[in-house]
């Protein structure tokens, strides 16, 4: 089989108290819900069965900063056992 390099790109949530005019995400800004992490690695190894090599993870969306220091760290080392990560943030 022969593998594939792959850029997957994360939403970990949409939430973010900011109010910037100019953002993408409009009303779902106000959404508080985001990725559970046991769904996100389930995805990640659902990938790599098929035969991809992540290559690099993005995880990006709402302000993760604003969740639960737990959760963060639990998304960036579940990230971080496929691929590199970049974490986009809004500050």
């Amino acid at each position: 089989m022969r593998v594939k390099p792959l850029t997957v790109s994360v939403m970990p949530t949409f939430y973010c108290e900011s109010r910037c005019e100019y953002c993408y995400l409009g009303s779902l800004r106000n959404n508080t819900m985001f990725l559970d992490i046991k769904m996100l690695n389930d995805r990640l190894m659902e990938i790599v069965k098929h035969g991809y090599y992540i290559e690099r993870v993005e995880a990006y969306g709402g302000d993760i900063t604003e969740l639960p220091e737990t959760y963060i760290n639990g998304v960036v080392d579940t990230l971080l056992e496929y691929s590199e990560c970049l974490v986009y943030t809004g500050g």
